[in-house]
């Protein structure tokens, strides 16, 4: 997991797939209790300093997926629907997403399965198995 943040400790991107990196700087105790807590299964929803970067379309979409409660999924096409917008470019929204498991985009998927995740590689699609399961859903 690689998080990053500004000068005032906004968190700016997590990426919960990729190569480990070299922390430069220590986690932000208020990061580092809700992540724990999360992880422990007792923290549900993620309240602490974020800024979103990406165009207004990305962000409209983010807000709808930030509201999918825990344990809970929607398809790409729910999320269509609550936006006037259409499946596939909502699920380029959630590619781009760069606050991962913060704007849950995990707890979204196809209306046949999974769906897809950035780069679609198999470990990514590990995670997202692992964080549905690890929220008590299993596709």
């Amino acid at each position: 997991m690689t998080l990053t943040f500004d000068a005032d400790g906004n968190l700016l991107s997590l990426h919960l797939s990729g190569e480990p990196e070299y922390a430069p700087y220590p986690l932000p105790d208020v990061w580092r209790a809700q992540l724990d807590g999360y992880f422990a299964g007792r923290l549900k929803t993620f309240a602490a300093p974020v800024f979103f970067s990406g165009t207004p379309y990305q962000q409209k979409i983010w807000r709808e997926v930030a509201q999918i409660p825990f344990g809970q999924i929607l398809t790409y096409q729910d999320i269509a629907r609550l936006s006037s917008s259409h499946p596939r470019a909502v699920g380029g929204a959630c590619r781009s997403n760069p606050l991962s498991l913060i704007v849950p985009t995990h707890r979204v998927v196809s209306k046949h399965g999974i769906g897809g995740v950035p780069n679609q590689n198999s470990r990514a699609l590990e995670v997202k198995r692992w964080l549905l399961r690890h929220e008590g859903v299993e596709i």
